[in-house]
């Protein structure tokens, strides 16, 4: 279980943030993390209040006037995840081609037989990507620093 992830000093609006959990994310799952903590859900806008001190960042920015919050792209970063990869969903293996050295993914079977494919595009570039299993396949094209997240079921 990777627990207390935290990266420093969320600027709102900016994807910096959002990019750090794609990657950190799948490439934990990839070595068989079994789940995924953040340290923090919600900070305010100067990153605490926190009890060792310093700057944080949260999915969710509460801002100085306390009547309002930011939901940051952090926040939808981690839907991709708890969203589609529902309790009980297992790992499974996902073979990539290796052409694209910016493109990360993981794929997990969840209870009711879907499968969820989850991949982030690092690269400046669109990618062509294709999901095969069987003699089924789907092919997409991958915007430059997109996360996609695919479900599908076996007929």
């Amino acid at each position: 279980m990777n627990t207390e992830s935290s990266y420093c000093c969320n600027v709102l609006g900016s994807w910096e943030q959002s990019k750090a959990y794609s990657r950190d994310i799948i490439q934990d799952f990839n070595h068989l993390v079994a789940g995924y903590m953040g340290w923090n859900m919600l900070l305010d806008t100067k990153g605490g209040p926190r009890w060792c001190g310093g700057k944080a960042d949260a999915p969710i920015t509460v801002a100085d006037n306390h009547q309002e919050y930011y939901k940051t792209a952090a926040f939808y970063t981690l839907g991709h995840f708890s969203k589609f990869i529902v309790p009980d969903s297992v790992k499974i293996g996902l073979k990539e081609d290796g052409q694209h050295r910016d493109v990360a993914s993981t794929a997990f079977q969840r209870p009711d037989g879907g499968i969820v494919v989850v991949i982030y595009n690092e690269s400046d570039d669109n990618v062509e990507l294709t999901i095969k299993e069987g003699n089924n396949h789907l092919t997409h094209n991958l915007k430059p620093h997109s996360l996609q997240t695919y479900i599908y079921y076996n007929n």
